[in-house]
C-alpha cells in the first residue's frame, strides 16, 4: 500500500506525519535488512513478526531510535525514512533501487553511513540529519537540509545533488568524481583536504550558487577538473583551488583571507564579480579572461607564470603585487599607487596597455611589445641589461614616460630600447640607453639616481628639456654627474641645473659630453654661485671657481678680510684635531687672531705675538672647516684649516 509523504515545506524535508496502515514495517533491534528477526509488520491491526524482509512491494519502511540497519543485498526499495536516532548502512558492494511513486523517497533525519555500492532507479533522497558518504556510486536526486560528509563518492547523469545544510570533504583523493552528475551549493561547503573534483567520462558541474558559501581550507590545494561556477561567495582561507584541467566562472565573491586561486584551465571573471581580501591569483597555464572591470585591494598578488595569458574584455587595476614571471597581459592593466610589480618574463608580450602609478621593477629578460602600450606615471626601475623589444614592424608597442614619471637605470650596463619611447618625465640612473632613435624627450635627464651621482649615457640625436647634474667633488661618476650622448646633443634653449655640496675643488668638469656634434645653448641655467658654463664642439664644461677662503667677517669689529696672504700666516697641523700652531712675520709687537665659523661668526679671539709658535687649543670645536684671521694694524690675512 502506497502513501503521499507530508512534508511542512517544499524546501524542507520534515519528519514524515502518518498513521500506520497494513504493510509498513520497522526495524526493532540492529541487524542485516535481510534478517527477519530486526523487523515488525504491521498488520492493520498490531506490529507483529515480520514474516519477511520489506521491499518497494510493501508500504512505509522506518528504521526507528537506536536501531541500526545494516543493507547487505541487493534491494528495490521506497518510502524508507530513518528516523532521528536511526542509522542505516550501504558499506558493501550492493545496488539500491529507488522506485518513483508518488512521494516515494528515502528520507534520513539520523545518520546514513554510505561507504560502496549504488543507489540508482527514478526516486529521490532527502537529507535532514546526517549522511557520511564515504564511497558508492549515486544516480538519483539527493537534497541535504543537514550535515554532509563526503569523499571519494560518484556522481553520474541522473544524479542532482543539492546542499542545503553543510558539506565537508577531508580528502587528500577524490572529493567527488563527477561522471555526467550535478553538485549545486546553496549553503555550506567546507573543503578541508587537498582533493580532486575529478572528471570522469561524461565530467559534470559544480554551481556555488547565490546563497552558496564555498570555503577553501586545505594544506595544500584543492583540483578542479570539472566546470564550476561561483554566482555566490568563495574564501580562500588556506591553501588554494587549483583549476587544473576544468572551467572556472567567478560572477559573485572571490575572498582571499591567506589562501589563493590557481589557474591552469579555463577562467573567467565576469559582470557581478568582486574580488577582496588578501591572497594570490596565481595562472599557470592558458588564459584566464577579465571580462568586466575589477579594482584588487593592496593584499592581493598576481603571479603570471607558465606561459599564461591574463585576457579579457574588461580591465584590471591592482593595488598588491604583480609577479610578471612567464606569460603574457592582454587586457588593459594598471598598477594602483599602493601597487608594485616585479616583471622577469622570459617569454611573453605586452599585448594592451601597462599603466604604472605605483613602482615597477624590471628585473630581467626582454620586455617584448606585441600592440602593447606601457604608460609610466610613478617609478620604473630597471635593475637589469635586457631590451625593450617589438613583436615586429606592424605590432611595434610603445613606452610614454609621463610628467610625473621616473624612468631608473639602476644597473651599469646597456638597455637597448627599440620601440618608441616619449618622456615628459625624468630619466635617471647609470649604466647606458641605446635609443636610437626612436627617444622623444621633453623632460629631465638627471645622471645619478636620488642624491648619488653617476655616468648616464644616452642614445642618438639627443634633444633635452632639462639636464639635472649634482656635483660633489672632482671624480666623474662618483662625485658629479655626467652625461654621454651616442650622437649630436642638440641643447636649443634647455635648461641645465646643478646642485653642489661639500668642498668642491675647482677646475673644468665635464658634464655633457657627446660623440657628434653639441648645437645650441642652454636657455636657463641654474647654478651654484661663481659657476660657470663653456660649450665645445662635443661637449659642456661646468667651471667651479676656487674655493671660498677669505670671506668670514666678524660684523662687529667691522673687519673685511678682503686678500689672502699666506706667506705672513703660517698655521699646523692642518687638519687638525686638539690644537694650532700659528705663525706670522710682522713689524707690529702683537696681533689680532680670531677663528670663524663657515657662517662668519666668530669662536675665538686671542692676542698672538710674531715670530714665534702660538698654541691655540680647539679641542672643543666641532668637527669642520673653519678660518683662522689675523690682524696686525696694518693688513689682514687669513688661511682655512679642518678641525677633525
Amino acid at each position: 500500500m502506497k502513501k503521499i509523504i507530508t512534508f511542512l515545506s517544499i524546501a524542507f524535508y520534515a519528519v514524515t506525519v502518518h498513521g500506520q496502515s497494513a504493510g509498513d514495517y520497522r526495524s526493532i533491534k540492529t541487524g542485516n535488512w535481510t534478517d527477519v528477526t530486526v523487523w515488525q509488520r504491521y498488520n492493520g491491526t498490531k506490529w507483529v513478526a515480520a514474516a519477511v524482509y520489506p521491499t518497494s512491494a510493501d508500504g512505509i519502511i522506518t528504521i526507528q531510535d537506536i536501531t541500526t540497519v545494516t543493507i547487505n543485498a541487493s534491494l528495490t526499495i521506497d518510502q524508507t525514512i530513518v528516523d532521528a536516532g536511526g542509522q542505516l548502512n550501504l558499506v558493501a558492494n550492493y545496488t539500491v533501487s529507488l522506485n518513483n511513486t508518488t512521494g516515494d523517497d528515502l528520507i534520513v533525519n539520523g545518520l546514513f553511513s554510505w561507504a560502496a555500492g549504488t543507489i540508482d532507479g527514478a526516486g529521490a533522497i532527502g537529507v535532514n540529519g546526517t549522511l557520511n558518504w564515504t564511497g558508492g556510486n549515486l544516480k538519483v536526486s539527493l537534497t541535504s537540509q543537514g550535515t554532509v560528509t563526503m569523499y571519494n563518492v560518484y556522481l553520474y547523469p541522473t544524479s542532482v545533488f543539492i546542499n542545503n545544510g553543510t558539506a565537508n570533504s577531508y580528502t587528500d583523493a577524490n572529493m567527488i568524481v563527477f561522471a555526467g552528475g550535478k553538485f549545486t551549493n546553496n549553503h555550506i561547503f567546507n573543503a578541508y583536504g587537498n582533493g580532486v573534483f575529478y572528471n570522469s567520462t561524461g565530467g559534470g558541474i559544480f554551481t556555488n550558487s547565490a546563497t552558496g558559501i564555498f570555503n577553501v581550507q586545505c594544506t595544500e590545494y584543492i583540483t578542479n577538473n570539472i566546470t564550476f561556477n561561483n554566482k555566490g561567495v568563495m574564501n580562500f582561507m588556506m591553501g588554494s583551488f587549483y583549476n587544473y584541467s576544468g572551467t572556472f566562472t567567478n560572477t559573485k565573491t572571490m575572498n582571499f583571507s591567506g589562501g589563493g586561486y590557481q589557474n591552469r584551465g579555463a577562467a573567467s571573471i565576469e559582470k557581478g564579480s568582486k574580488i577582496t581580501g588578501n591572497g594570490y591569483i596565481t595562472l599557470n597555464a592558458l588564459t584566464m579572461s577579465f571580462n568586466i572591470a575589477v579594482s584588487l585591494p593592496a593584499g592581493i598578488t598576481i603571479n603570471i607564470y607558465g606561459g599564461s595569458n591574463l585576457a579579457g574584455t574588461g580591465s584590471v587595476t591592482l593595488n598588491g603585487i604583480l609577479n610578471w614571471d612567464y606569460g603574457s597581459i592582454s587586457v588593459p592593466f594598471t598598477i594602483g599607487a599602493q601597487g608594485s610589480a616585479y616583471i622577469y618574463n622570459y617569454s611573453g608580450y605586452l599585448y594592451n596597455t601597462l599603466t604604472n602609478n605605483g613602482t615597477i621593477n624590471w628585473n630581467g629578460y626582454d620586455l617584448r611589445m606585441y600592440d602593447g602600450a606601457v604608460i609610466n606615471n610613478n617609478t620604473f626601475n630597471i635593475n637589469c641589461n635586457d631590451n625593450l623589444i617589438q613583436y615586429n614592424t606592424t605590432h611595434p608597442g610603445s613606452f610614454t614616460n609621463n610628467l610625473s614619471g621616473t624612468v631608473i637605470k639602476n644597473l651599469v650596463g646597456l638597455t637597448t630600447v627599440s620601440i618608441p619611447f616619449a618622456s615628459k618625465g625624468t630619466i635617471t640612473g647609470m649604466g647606458d640607453f641605446a635609443f636610437g632613435t626612436n627617444l622623444t624627450n621633453t623632460g629631465t635627464f638627471d645622471p645619478g639616481a636620488g642624491d648619488s651621482t653617476a655616468i648616464l649615457t644616452t642614445g642618438t640625436n639627443y634633444t633635452n628639456k632639462t639636464l639635472s647634474i649634482r656635483i660633489t667633488g672632482a671624480n666623474p661618476g662618483l662625485d658629479f654627474d655626467r652625461l654621454l650622448v651616442n650622437g649630436n646633443a642638440t641643447l636649443g634653449g634647455s635648461t641645465l641645473k646643478v646642485t653642489s655640496s661639500g668642498n668642491v675643488p675647482a677646475g673644468a668638469y665635464v658634464i655633457l659630453n657627446c660623440t657628434g656634434t653639441r648645437s645650441g645653448t642652454f636657455g636657463t641655467t641654474n647654478l651654484p654661485a661663481g659657476y660657470t658654463v663653456t660649450y665645445k664642439t662635443n661637449q659642456v664644461v661646468l667651471n667651479v671657481p676656487a674655493p671660498f677662503t677669505a670671506q668670514a667677517v666678524n660684523e662687529a669689529d667691522d673687519i673685511t678680510a678682503k686678500s689672502l696672504n699666506n706667506n705672513l700666516l703660517s698655521v699646523s697641523p692642518n687638519p687638525a684635531s686638539q690644537s694650532l700652531n700659528i705663525s706670522f712675520q710682522s713689524k707690529s709687537k702683537s696681533a689680532s687672531l680670531k677663528i670663524f665659523d663657515e657662517n662668519g661668526k666668530s669662536l675665538l679671539q686671542k692676542t698672538v705675538t710674531p715670530s714665534i709658535s702660538n698654541n691655540i687649543n680647539i679641542s672643543k670645536l666641532t668637527p669642520g672647516s673653519y678660518v683662522v684671521q689675523l690682524n696686525d694694524g696694518e693688513r689682514t690675512s687669513s688661511a682655512r684649516f679642518i678641525k677633525q
